[in-house]
């Protein structure tokens, strides 16, 4: 995957952000976005509040499946260690196929279980909560194409009783590749 269409689908999260209206947001800055290289791990692209705060990490498929290698081992350990205010948007763009999906801690930790190098599309789709992706076309106040966040759905998720994950081993091996 191109940095560049990473950033492009983040821009879609960040518009979805604007029109969801959260009580604040921000984008939290990393050192690639600033064009300085840091230590600072950074565990997510978004902060935001709405009934509590919840951060969210956006990540980019070109292909029908997701690569452990898109993930950083530090946003999936904030993840799983924050499962009631930490998600995952995932979008997949493959041929005309665009689709994104909310990716939660008990999913995200059932992925590392089942699959080793990469999860795929049929799998986010079976168990994950797929969002709208949209066109300006749809919104005229909105030229761009943006992903529709309903923010009230995804706190009531998060509000639910979570227990915390342990990272299994084979994934700090599988990202390091």
């Amino acid at each position: 995957m191109s940095k560049r269409q990473g950033y492009t689908f983040e821009a879609e999260v960040q518009a979805g952000l604007e029109l969801a209206k959260p009580v604040m947001w921000f984008k939290i800055p990393d050192g690639k976005s600033m064009g300085i290289r840091t230590p600072l791990k950074v565990p997510a692209d978004f902060l935001y509040t709405f009934d509590s705060m919840c951060t969210i990490e956006a990540k980019h498929s070109k292909l029908q499946r997701m690569p452990w290698r898109n993930f950083k081992v530090h946003q999936i350990e904030w993840v799983l260690n924050n499962p009631r205010s930490a998600y995952f948007i995932v979008g997949f763009t493959h041929k005309r196929s665009k689709r994104v999906f909310l990716l939660f801690a008990d999913q995200l930790y059932t992925f590392l279980e089942q699959f080793d190098t990469s999860i795929p599309m049929a799998a986010f789709e079976e168990t994950c909560i797929e969002l709208t992706r949209l066109t300006g076309r749809h919104n005229p106040e909105r030229p761009h194409a943006f992903v529709q966040l309903d923010l009230s759905l995804i706190d009531s998720i998060l509000s639910q009783q979570r227990p915390q994950y342990n990272l299994p081993v084979h994934l700090y091996l599988a990202c390091a590749k």
